[in-house]
Parts: C-alpha cells; structure tokens; sequence
C-alpha cells in the first residue's frame, strides 16, 4: 500500500464515527471510494473461509477500557447480550498498556 496516504489520512475512519451525531456513512462511503481510486494498493480482498453449518462463531473484544471506563461500562450489556447467543464463544480481554495505575 501507499504509506504516504496511510500516513495523512490513517488506517482507520474512525475519527469520522464523531461528529455528534451526524450520519456519517454517506462520508465514510465517499472517502472509501476516492481512496479506492486514489490507491488502489489500499484495497485487499479477503476470502471468506468456509464453515461448518453449527460452527460456533468466536468473537473477541480486546481494549485497555473495559474496566472502571466508560467505554467498558457501555459494551457490559451488547456483550451480555452476544454471550447469550448459542451460535457465538464471547471473550472480553482487558489489555494493559504500560505499568498499572492506583
């Protein structure tokens, strides 16, 4: 991929998720196509792996703010709620970046 756009404009949209509100998909669409055009290389076709009919499905949400931040206190009931259904494993890794703080 092109490292320069990767380096002015980011890996990730992420920052455009807060606008206050606004509905940000027509944007995300928008910058995803010109960087399409834009850099091509930027763009990997993933393969979708096959699955067996009763596969269970793991999925894993890893942040160092799942515990005592708000953003562990909004995930606690999506995450409930997905660990209730029969067709997914859920994990919850809590990953501590640097020393712990008191």
């Amino acid at each position: 991929y092109d490292e320069a756009i990767v380096r002015r404009v980011g890996r990730t949209l992420f920052n455009l998720a807060h606008q206050c509100g606004q509905d940000d998909a027509e944007i995300m669409f928008l910058l995803a196509s010109t960087l399409t055009r834009a850099a091509p290389s930027l763009v990997e076709e993933v393969p979708e792996l096959p699955r067996l009919q009763n596969e269970v499905v793991k999925l894993g949400f890893a942040s160092a703010h799942l515990c005592d931040h708000s953003i562990g206190k909004m995930l606690a009931d999506p995450l409930i709620f997905l660990a209730r259904d029969p067709r997914l494993e859920v994990y919850a890794l809590h990953v501590a970046f640097g020393p712990p703080s008191d």
